[in-house]
């Protein structure tokens, strides 16, 4: 009996198989039929087979209506619904329904459709807390808006924004956008416009820096939207974020000067509105060095030496900008110029000098001499110190030409101050328009012993170039040889050194080390090559027996002197010389 019965289990296993892969293939062609809009296919497909319209994909679990819905197809969605009208709430993997597919693809007629079936998807959230309305507003379907509009007044959205520094949603943080709001951001105009006709929408503070939608408008530079904007809500131009910025403030920052103008005409008296910093419009036209948008604020009545928290005015932020042409406007204006310091302990001259804005240094002395006359406090430096253009160390000199000569309370120069920031080209013009007596006197130990400190050749090469007397000062290390050697510059520059002074070779530190024992201790062959012409077999031979640590470190390095010095020293210190090896070798053989 079991014999006769195995059979029967085997065949039904195989008839289960093949209904299995028979309705995996129709369904397949569901949705394919659903995609293309084949009504009459679709109408086959589920004749033959009518549970294939619960299947779901496998990739983002989409049913049928899913798919006739997001490619809007009426007819194929009528038909499936006729016969599932269950599958119009159905969810995607991500908790998708059919109305956020025909939202999502502007597909009105399908929307109108879906909520007909089912008036509460309008709030069904997906695995992004997005729902069909703000799909619809983000790609820009005003049709699509107007019928989720008819089904749905409430415009408030749960918009999400992820933390940068987490991935996982479960520690995402959230925050409440209204769909004005998300219409302005995306700069959808006919979209705003549909949602400002309804009365009942609201127009305050939304995102964490609590800027309303006129505020992005604005920044963004949206004209229409603007527009828009204040003729429904005019005292939307008066209100401020958490920086106390206005609109006007967002427009001038972004630099859209076309919304400037719209917003002084709307509302004149926010060109003296300052924000928690102080700062008013001005100063914002300034920081951008935008000539066009200062002029429509002055044009405004604005006030040209209003001072932020930090005591800087306009003038300052212009001249920050490097904006010549609106320094000079301000100028023309009777702005303010006093060498009072700002915020950051700098006078106004000393900004265009570091910076190397040097026409703006032109322009503000020619103005105002007395600005050359401001120092820091208490250090005490002078606008030299800060110089980093040798067109402005030009032009500062010869107005005073004493500025080189004056030091900071800590005993400081402005050419020390250049060596120790490696300003070369500074130095150069320096030492060029300096009197030597005058600038170097009891000072030049200090100054050259920083540039080695340094390392930083262009600045040394400088400070030979235009004074070759240096070569012969001698410091504390030694002469400028030994400084060369120990500071591991360039090959190039170490040659160039000890062209000045091929005799400094005999000079010993205080240590009582000479150039040629620095370059023994190091390991430089091209030094102790181009050094060993210079010095005896007994010179040579005592700094390498004084230098040496072990046979085997140094054999490598004598054995680069020239043949002759190779085998005295050899024989002074006791080493086997490479000829001798060779000798024993052949003799051995």
């Amino acid at each position: 009996m079991m014999m006769d019965e195995e059979p029967e289990s085997k065949e039904s296993e195989s008839h289960e198989l093949v209904t299995e892969e028979m309705l995996m293939d129709c369904s397949i062609s569901l949705h394919l039929a659903c995609v293309l809009g084949r009504v009459r296919l679709v109408k086959q497909l589920l004749a033959e087979c009518p549970a294939i319209i619960n299947a779901m994909s496998s990739v983002h679990k989409l049913t049928a209506v899913h798919v006739a819905a997001k490619h809007g197809h009426e007819e194929v969605l009528d038909l499936l619904l006729a016969r599932s009208p269950e599958l119009v709430v159905a969810k995607s993997s991500e908790d998708r329904t059919p109305l956020h597919f025909a939202a999502e693809n502007g597909h009105d007629k399908i929307v109108e459709k879906l909520l007909a079936h089912s008036p509460g998807l309008l709030n069904a959230q997906d695995s992004d807390l997005k729902t069909a309305l703000h799909l619809a507003i983000e790609r820009g379907h005003d049709l699509v808006v107007a019928q989720l509009m008819r089904f749905n007044p409430n415009f408030e959205l749960k918009a999400l924004v992820d933390d940068e520094d987490d991935d996982d949603k479960k520690r995402r943080k959230y925050e409440t956008k209204s769909a004005v709001y998300l219409a302005v951001e995306k700069g959808h105009e006919k979209i705003v416009a549909l949602l400002l006709a309804n009365p009942d929408v609201a127009l305050g503070k939304e995102d964490n820096m609590e800027r309303t939608p006129l505020h992005l408008a604005a920044a963004s530079g949206l004209d229409p939207i603007v527009a828009l904007l204040l003729a429904r809500e005019p005292s939307a131009a008066d209100v401020r974020d958490c920086r106390g910025d206005l609109a006007l403030h967002h427009a001038i920052e972004a630099g859209h000067t076309n919304i400037v103008a719209q917003l002084l005409a709307h509302s004149p008296a926010t060109v003296h509105a300052v924000n928690n910093k102080q700062e008013s419009a001005l100063h914002f036209a300034a920081e951008r060095g935008s000539v066009e948008i200062a002029e429509l604020l002055l044009a405004a009545n604005a006030s040209i030496d209003v001072v932020d928290q930090c005591k800087a005015s306009a003038l300052h932020r212009a001249v920050d900008s490097g904006s010549t042409e609106l320094v000079a406007l301000l100028l023309a204006r009777k702005a303010l110029v006093t060498d009072d310091r700002d915020g950051k302990n700098k006078p106004l001259i000393f900004r265009p000098v570091f910076a190397g804005h040097s026409q703006i240094v032109a322009m503000l002395l020619a103005h105002s001499p007395h600005l050359l006359d401001a120092r820091t406090k208490p250090e005490g430096m002078n606008a030299l110190h800060f110089a980093t253009d040798p067109a402005i160390v030009q032009q500062l000199l010869s107005l005073n030409p004493a500025l080189l000569e004056e030091h900071d309370q800590n005993g400081r120069s402005p050419l020390y101050t250049a060596v120790k920031d490696n300003r070369d080209k500074v130095v150069a013009q320096m030492l060029a328009q300096c009197r030597a007596a005058d600038v170097f006197q009891g000072r030049i130990t200090n100054i050259l012993a920083l540039a080695f400190t340094m390392s930083h050749e262009p600045t040394l090469e400088a400070l030979l170039a235009n004074k070759p007397e240096l070569i012969h000062v001698k410091l504390i290390s030694g002469m400028l040889l030994h400084c060369v050697l120990s500071a591991r510059l360039s090959q190039a520059f170490v040659t160039k050194v000890w062209e000045m002074n091929k005799q400094a070779v005999h000079e010993a530190n205080l240590a009582k080390e000479t150039p040629f024992h620095i370059a023994l201790s190091r390991g430089l062959d091209w030094a102790i090559e181009m050094m060993q012409g210079q010095l005896s077999f007994d010179q040579i031979a005592e700094a390498c027996k004084q230098t040496q640590t072990s046979q085997d470190r140094f054999r490598p390095v004598i054995e680069q002197l020239s043949a002759d010095v190779t085998e005295v020293v050899c024989e002074y210190l006791g080493f086997e010389s490479a000829s001798k090896r060779v000798g024993k070798r052949a003799r051995d053989d």
